[in-house]
């Protein structure tokens, strides 16, 4: 693909996620807040109307489903509870999940396929155009990730054949030499060195770190772990950085395939060679000894028939000799 088509697909792409987001905060921001506002209202009503503390099983029952609601939309019951005054329940009501930076990056999990699962759609219409935008956006998001991808492989290769100093000319030692530059240096830049900088921020162990990145770059994304959702320990730009770290990161998913797949062909074309000159040699090796074999039944049934002609000959001979006795016979005559 020329550079000029490979970089439209890609702005194609960045700007589809762009307007997908700002469509799905558009359509979801609105409920969001008002869900969030009257889930407060109900938490706080509740817990004040209690004032010994003590709770009845019945009205534990009324609220449960509140509290779950509550889960659904990021509320924290703590911080519900605590919003007594008015100060603190305008300050807390107001906060949305569906902001530019989350709509966002809901529609990378959507065209990415990754789908956390830990943001859905509340709203009818939110859902139908989700089916639609994802129809068109999955197929593009792909392509995308292919180019960005073809142009890190031109440059690894590049690279690759600047530090193969010994085996340029040998494609097979080349290629393996690739795939584990590419396994090898991806895997640290993508997951090890990056799970470092998500323990640090998030405030998780190495090995949960190190859970995040492989499962976001299979793009399994059970939701568990959601890198930059805790919006008050993080910036923005932070949350921006995970985006792009999930669109370079498939894109090395794809190259790694790809180079994998190079050595493959490689591998089954040398094999097909190599059982191709092993065929020619058994086929001529056979041919030979056929050959060798019926020259020696040729010799052998001219070798008959030579010694045939002569036991026909000797026996002609000793007919036509005459024998002792006859000549006496004619002696006396």
């Amino acid at each position: 693909m020329k550079a000029g088509l490979a970089s439209s697909v890609v702005v194609i792409a960045v700007v589809y996620i762009i307007i997908g987001g700002l469509v799905f905060r558009a359509i979801e921001e609105t409920n969001d807040i008002e869900q969030r506002s009257e889930i407060q209202s109900t938490l706080r009503t509740f817990f004040n109307q209690s004032d010994d503390g003590l709770l009845r099983l019945d009205e534990v029952k009324k609220i449960l489903p509140t509290i779950r609601k509550s889960y659904e939309y990021g509320v924290d019951v703590n911080e519900a509870i605590a919003g007594s005054n008015s100060s603190s329940s305008s300050s807390t009501s107001s906060f949305s999940n569906w902001d530019l930076y989350s709509s966002t990056f809901f529609a990378v999990t959507v065209v990415t396929t990754i789908g956390y699962g830990n943001s859905a759609l509340k709203t009818d219409f939110g859902r139908i155009f989700c089916l639609f935008y994802a129809l068109a956006g999955v197929p593009l998001c792909m392509l995308a990730l292919v180019v960005v991808g073809q142009q890190e492989k031109r440059f690894i290769y590049f690279v690759a054949r600047k530090m193969a100093f010994g085996f340029r000319e040998n494609e097979q030692r080349m290629h393996l030499f690739t795939t584990l530059l590419v396994s090898v240096g991806g895997s640290v830049v993508f997951v090890y060195l990056s799970a470092v900088v998500f323990m640090k921020c998030e405030e998780w162990n190495y090995g949960e770190a190190i859970y995040f990145c492989l499962i976001t770059l299979l793009t399994i994304g059970f939701g568990d772990y959601v890198a930059g959702w805790s919006k008050s320990t993080n910036g923005v730009w932070y949350r921006i950085l995970i985006a792009v770290w999930i669109l370079f990161g498939l894109s090395w998913c794809s190259i790694v395939i790809s180079v994998c797949q190079d050595l493959y062909n490689d591998l089954i074309e040398r094999t097909s060679k190599m059982a191709g000159t092993v065929g020619s040699i058994i086929e001529s090796s056979v041919k030979s000894k056929v050959e060798s074999i019926s020259k020696h039944s040729a010799d052998s049934s001219m070798s008959l028939e030579k010694k045939e002609s002569s036991f026909k000959a000797t026996s002609a001979h000793d007919n036509t000799k005459p024998t002792k006795s006859s000549s006496l016979t004619d002696i006396e005559e």
